[in-house]
């Protein structure tokens, strides 16, 4: 894992909103809350966190018309699951990202579901967190590497890795998605420790810099 960094201030020199501001804020909370909790509690709150910026960033690509749509018809049968999807099939995620979020969602389906682990679960989890390890050991860097005894085995430092990155990273792809326009993707580029959104093309269309410009006003 690579040093310590702080990827929040790197992003709000990007960025300038305070809806961003606040959204990074309520992020702090939830990774000083999972710094000081057991893998369940991490599993449980962390990726549910994950599941809600799936949901808004689904909800930022859609045209006004299809936001009504949602909230009136597709709401109550959305999932974790179908926003992973839907994302990847806009190329807004990368697959090594696609892969991480499916093995936190069955990480986390886990933990909610049974409130004893047996034999099989427990293998399953160990399973599920190496598929993870395999891919965030390439290079995911992390801001907590000094608190990572305060967080105890290294299963949950790969848990806690991958939601740091997932979180911060989805924050800055839900500000930089525009209705229906398929313009960035996060993804992680080796040598820098942290997701990154990167650019599908050029932007030249001054209409879409407008939607930019207003996203990031303060």
């Amino acid at each position: 894992m690579t040093k310590e960094k702080n990827y929040f201030e790197e992003l709000k020199e990007i960025i300038s909103s305070q809806n961003f501001d606040n959204d990074v804020k309520d992020f702090e909370q939830v990774l000083n809350y999972l710094k000081t909790n057991d893998i369940r509690s991490l599993v449980i709150i962390g990726v549910s966190y994950i599941e809600g910026l799936l949901k808004d960033i689904m909800i930022e690509s859609f045209s006004k018309n299809k936001r009504v749509d949602f909230f009136e018809k597709i709401k109550f049968s959305y999932s974790f699951s179908f926003g992973i999807e839907y994302l990847y099939a806009k190329s807004a995620i990368t697959e090594e990202i696609y892969i991480v979020l499916n093995n936190l969602r069955k990480l986390r389906n886990i933990y909610a579901h049974h409130a004893i682990l047996k034999e099989n679960e427990t293998k399953e989890v160990s399973g599920r967190i190496n598929n993870i390890e395999k891919i965030i050991s390439k290079g995911w860097g992390s801001s907590a590497t000094k608190e990572f005894d305060k967080i105890g085995s290294d299963e949950l430092v790969w848990v806690f890795v991958a939601i740091e990155n997932l979180g911060l990273g989805l924050i800055a792809l839900k500000y930089h998605t525009i209705p229906e326009a398929n313009m960035v993707t996060l993804a992680y580029k080796p040598g820098v420790p942290h997701l990154s959104v990167a650019w599908h093309s050029n932007i030249t269309s001054e209409g879409i810099m407008d939607c930019y410009r207003n996203k990031f006003r303060n």
